[in-house]
């Protein structure tokens, strides 16, 4: 019986197994296997000693889109509106490991890119999260994260956690430096840019209807968006192991506080 309709995005959970019995909003890992999972062999000592500084997921869900299905890793929106005898098309471009083919192109929603077995990205988590709206700032010279995660090193709240990070390109405003709405589809297909494809009608519609404002210019810029993993738990004996992380290289190599 698990609690909730979803995990919880609580980044560490430092009870003792908890769940059956006790309302809860949604369940972490710890929920029922608290944070000593491991057998109290000399391995398992010292990856109980890990429970304090990671997530389960991070050793557990080594990579994620296993199994021959694919998950997608990029989508660009700037390149879409392309049309073949004044008609829209699509390119596939990607043949998943179980034979399936996938698009990489669509008119309607541009360029994809598409992979398997993708080790994921890793980075310090409290739990929370800010958003990028339509009022945020932003500075195109760089990518945009959509949702900047909190957490750090030094902060006892925080765990190392796997996410998957989506690349994504994206209109905004040139002049006021925000990301902007777009009208893809309705009943005023004059402006609806999946008939008639044309970005700055798509773009002043979608501003006059939520009342924003636009200056008119526009161009694309690189985004991330953090998605944390909980999903596609290994088999024990696929968890990461030692030298994944504890080597030159390894998957912690890029991540602040840890080397």
């Amino acid at each position: 019986r698990i609690a909730g309709s979803r995990y919880d995005t609580e980044a560490k959970d430092i009870a003792d197994p908890h769940l059956l019995g006790q309302p809860r909003d949604a369940a972490t890992c710890e929920s029922c296997h608290g944070n000593r999972p491991h057998k109290a062999t000399p391995v398992g000592l010292k990856l109980n000693d890990h429970t304090d500084r990671l997530a389960c997921q991070t050793c557990h869900v080594p990579e994620f889109a296993r199994g021959g299905v694919a998950t997608k890793t990029l989508w660009d929106w700037s390149t879409a509106g392309q049309l073949k005898d004044g008609k829209p098309f699509s390119v596939i471009g990607f043949t998943r490991s179980d034979g399936k083919e996938l698009e990489t192109y669509l008119s309607t929603k541009g360029t994809f890119e598409w992979a398997e077995n993708v080790a994921p990205h890793y980075a310090w988590f409290d739990g929370s999260v800010d958003y990028t709206n339509d009022t945020t700032p932003i500075d195109p010279s760089a990518p945009v994260e959509i949702n900047p995660l909190h957490g750090a090193s030094d902060d006892p709240e925080s765990r190392i956690w796997p996410f998957k990070r989506m690349e994504g390109r994206q209109a905004y405003d040139t002049e006021r430096m925000v990301l902007l709405h777009s009208q893809v589809y309705g009943p005023e297909t004059d402006t609806a840019f999946w008939t008639n494809f044309d970005w700055s009608k798509s773009l002043q519609a979608a501003s006059d209807y939520l009342g924003t404002d636009y200056s008119g210019k526009f161009d694309f810029v690189d985004t991330q968006m953090y998605w944390p993993i909980t999903h596609m738990v290994a088999p024990a004996d696929d968890a990461l192991k030692c030298d994944a992380c504890h080597s030159r290289g390894g998957r912690m190599a890029n991540l602040a506080g840890v080397y």
